[in-house]
C-alpha cells in the first residue's frame, strides 16, 4: 500500500522563505517601500493559519502608505485578502492592477517578483501546477537578473516540489542536483532541510511510478538525512514533515508501531495550530499506520477526520489523499461497499478538477475572441450598425449562458453541501457509538456483585445500583442529545466518580467546584465531554501509586467562555501518565468539538498541561450556550 506525504507543504514552506526573501532592498529610492517589507512574510503566515482578523489588521496598517511602489504593494495585499475570502476574480483583478502600476513606474525586474510569486501561489492553491511552475520559473529568472542567488534557489525549490506533484521526478532530480551544488548545510541552513526533504519525496514518487528498488533504497537514505538535519531545526514545520517522512518509511516496512511513534512525535508540536492541509495529511498517515497494524476501527476514525479537515483546507490534493485513505482502509478491512463508495468519490473529485481545467481553457478562448471582436469593431466603423446588432445577440446568448451556468453551479454547490452534511452526520454517529468505554459497565457490575457479598454492605447495594442505572440511562440518552444542562452533567460526573471509587482498587477522592456566577440549570454543554479525561486520570494516573489520588474539577467563566479545569495528582510524565491522550479518546473529543464549532460557530478546544512534579491538568474551553 502507498500513502501520500503532505507534499504541498514543502511548496508552502519554500513559498514562506520566498516571501521573506522578496523583502530585500530595491535599488532605486523612489522604488522602495520600507514599511511594507517586514509585513509581507507575516501576511503569508496569517494566510496559512487562517487568521483573517490578523490579515485585515496588517492590511489596515499599510493601507495609508502613499508612495507609488507602496500603493502597488498594497494591491498585492488586497489580492491576498480577496483570494482568502474566495473572491478569485477580484484577486486576479488586483494583481493585474498591480502589474499595470509596475509597468508605468519602470522600477526594474525586482519589483515584479511579488506579483509573479502571488500568481504562482494562487495557481498552486487551485491545483493548477503547470501554471504555478511557469510563474515560479519567472521568479527564478527575475532573481537571477538581479544576482539574488538565495531568492533564485528558493524559487527553483518551489519548482521541484510542483514538478514532483506531477510525477516528473527526472526533471526534479536534475534541478535538485544543481541546487545541491550551491547549497551548503552550514551557509544555507534555511534551505538544506528542504533540499533533503525534496530528495526524499522525489525518490518516493520515482519508486511509486517504477517499482525500482534502487529508488526505494535512496528514499530511505534521504529520509534519514532529512531527520538527522531537521531534528534540531528551529523551523517546527520542517521537524513535523521529517517525522512524517520517517513514518511513511516505517509503513513501507510494515512496522506499524514505529510509524505511530514517529507520528506521535510530530504531534508534540501543538497540532491545533497546524494548517488544515498538514493536519489532514497527518490523519491520513495515521490511518495508513493503523491499517498496516490491522487496527481497522482506529484507522477508519482517522480517515474520517482527515476528510473533514481536508474539506476545510479546500485543497484538492488533500481531499483526494483523504478519499484514498478511506478507500484503502475499507478495502484492506474487507468492507468493499464503503471502499467502492470512497473510490467513486475519489473518481468524482478527479473529474471535477478536470472540468475546472477545461472551463478555464474555454474561458481563455472566449476572452481572446471578445478582444479580437472589439478591435475589429473599432477598425471598421462602416459596419457599426451590423456589429451593434451582433453584439445584442451575443449579449442575449451570454445572459442565457450565464443563467444556465448559474443553475449548474447551484446544483453542484447543493450536491457538495449535502455530501458534506452527510459526512458530518456519519462521523457524528460513529463518535456517538464510541463515546464511552463499554468495559466500564461490565467492570462496574462485577464490582457491585463483589461488594454485595461482603458482610454489612447489602443495604448500600440498591443505592449503587440506582447510580449505575442513572449512568446507563445518561449514556444512552446522550447519543440523541447534542447538549444537556450543566446540572445534569454534574449529577452524572458525581455518580460516575462514586461508582469508579467502588470499582477501582486504588483509593482516590474528588471535588467538584462551580463558580457562583454560573446558572447550572440554564447553561448547556455537550454530554460526556469531560468523562474521558476523568477516566484517564483514574485508569492511568492512579495506577500503581502508593498514596491517595485526588481529582479536582472546577467550572469558571473566563473571557466569555465556560472554562473547565480537571486536575489530578497522578503519575508524572516520566511514568508515561496520560499516554492514552494521543490515541482514540483524544481523537474522538477533537472531532466532537469540531462538530460543536461547526454547528454553533464557536471555538471550543482543550489543552493538556503537565504539572511537572506530579499529575496533569486538562483545560477544556467551551462556549456559553443557554437553554432555548
Amino acid at each position: 500500500m502507498r500513502y501520500r506525504l503532505p507534499v504541498p507543504y514543502l511548496v508552502i514552506a519554500m513559498w514562506m522563505m520566498l516571501f521573506g526573501l522578496v523583502c530585500n532592498s530595491i535599488a532605486q529610492q523612489q522604488c522602495q517601500c520600507e514599511k511594507f517589507k517586514d509585513r509581507d512574510i507575516r501576511m503569508f503566515q496569517y494566510v496559512l493559519t487562517g487568521n483573517r482578523a490578523a490579515m485585515q489588521k496588517l492590511y489596515d496598517s499599510v493601507s495609508t502608505m502613499n508612495t507609488p511602489i507602496c500603493k502597488a504593494n498594497i494591491l498585492n495585499f488586497k489580492s491576498q485578502l480577496a483570494f482568502f475570502d474566495g473572491k478569485e476574480d477580484s484577486a486576479r483583478i488586483y494583481l493585474d492592477k498591480e502589474k499595470q502600476m509596475l509597468d508605468e513606474m519602470q522600477c526594474g525586474s525586482a519589483t515584479y517578483i511579488y506579483n509573479e510569486r502571488q500568481r504562482g501561489y494562487f495557481a498552486f492553491k487551485k491545483g493548477d501546477h503547470e501554471s504555478a511552475v511557469k510563474h515560479m520559473l519567472k521568479v527564478a529568472d527575475l532573481s537571477q537578473q538581479i544576482k539574488d542567488t538565495a531568492r533564485s534557489i528558493t524559487a527553483l525549490m518551489n519548482v521541484t516540489s510542483l514538478l514532483g506533484m506531477q510525477g516528473e521526478y527526472k526533471r526534479v532530480l536534475e534541478i535538485l542536483d544543481k541546487v545541491e551544488k550551491i547549497v551548503s548545510p552550514t551557509l544555507h541552513k534555511e534551505y538544506y532541510g528542504n533540499v533533503t526533504e525534496a530528495y526524499a519525496n522525489t525518490y518516493r514518487v520515482a519508486y511509486e511510478k517504477t517499482n525500482n528498488m534502487e529508488y526505494k533504497q535512496l528514499y530511505y537514505v534521504w529520509v534519514q538525512k532529512n531527520i538527522d538535519y531537521n531534528r534540531n531545526n528551529p523551523a517546527i514545520v520542517n521537524r513535523i514533515r521529517a517525522y512524517q517522512n520517517c513514518a511513511l518509511a516505517a509503513v513501507w516496512r510494515k512496522d506499524s508501531r514505529q510509524a505511530i511513534l514517529y507520528l506521535d512525535s510530530a504531534e508534540l508540536y501543538n497540532p491545533s495550530k497546524w494548517p488544515p492541509e498538514l493536519r489532514a495529511n497527518q490523519y491520513s498517515m495515521k490511518c495508513g499506520a493503523y491499517t498496516v497494524g490491522k487496527q481497522y476501527d482506529l484507522a477508519k476514525i482517522y480517515a474520517d477526520s482527515s476528510l473533514i479537515i481536508a474539506y476545510q483546507s479546500k485543497h484538492p490534493e488533500s481531499i483526494a489523499v483523504a478519499h484514498q485513505a478511506i478507500y484503502k482502509v475499507n478495502k484492506t478491512a474487507g468492507d468493499y461497499k464503503n471502499a467502492l463508495t470512497a473510490l467513486e468519490n475519489l473518481k468524482g473529485l478527479k473529474d471535477s478538477i478536470d472540468n475546472i481545467e477545461r472551463t478555464t481553457v474555454v474561458r481563455s478562448l472566449e476572452l481572446k475572441y471578445n478582444k479580437a471582436k472589439d478591435e475589429q469593431t473599432i477598425h471598421d466603423l462602416a459596419q457599426q450598425q451590423e456589429i451593434s446588432t451582433l453584439n445584442i445577440r451575443f449579449l442575449v446568448a451570454a445572459l442565457v449562458g450565464v443563467g444556465l451556468l448559474g443553475v449548474v453551479l447551484f446544483v453542484l454547490y447543493r450536491q457538495k453541501a449535502l455530501k458534506q452534511k452527510q459526512l458530518i452526520l456519519e462521523t457524528e454517529q460513529r463518535l456517538n457509538r464510541a463515546r464511552m468505554n463499554p468495559h466500564f459497565f461490565f467492570n462496574a457490575l462485577t464490582s457491585l456483585q463483589t461488594y454485595s457479598l461482603k458482610p454489612g454492605n447489602s443495604e448500600k447495594v440498591p443505592q449503587y445500583l440506582s447510580k449505575y442505572s442513572k449512568i446507563m440511562r445518561h449514556t444512552l440518552e446522550s447519543t440523541y442529545n447534542d447538549l444537556i444542562s450543566l446540572e445534569e452533567e454534574l449529577e452524572y460526573l458525581t455518580e460516575y466518580l462514586e461508582i469508579e471509587s467502588l470499582r477501582t482498587s486504588n483509593p482516590f477522592s474528588y471535588a467538584i467546584d462551580v463558580d457562583t456566577e454560573i446558572d447550572i440549570t440554564d447553561t448547556m454543554i455537550p454530554p460526556m465531554i469531560l468523562q474521558p479525561f476523568i477516566e484517564n486520570s483514574i485508569e492511568h494516573g492512579f495506577s500503581a501509586i502508593d498514596y491517595e489520588g485526588v481529582i479536582q474539577v472546577a467550572f469558571i467563566i473566563e473571557g466569555g467562555h465556560l472554562v473547565v479545569s480537571i486536575n489530578d495528582n497522578g503519575k508524572s510524565t516520566q511514568n508515561e501518565h496520560h499516554k492514552g491522550y494521543p490515541s482514540r479518546a483524544t481523537q474522538i473529543i477533537t472531532d466532537r468539538l469540531f462538530l460543536l464549532n461547526q454547528k454553533h460557530g464557536t471555538d471550543a478546544k482543550f489543552e493538556v498541561r503537565d504539572a511537572s512534579a506530579s499529575g496533569y491538568t486538562v483545560i477544556v474551553t467551551l462556549p456559553i450556550l443557554q437553554a432555548a
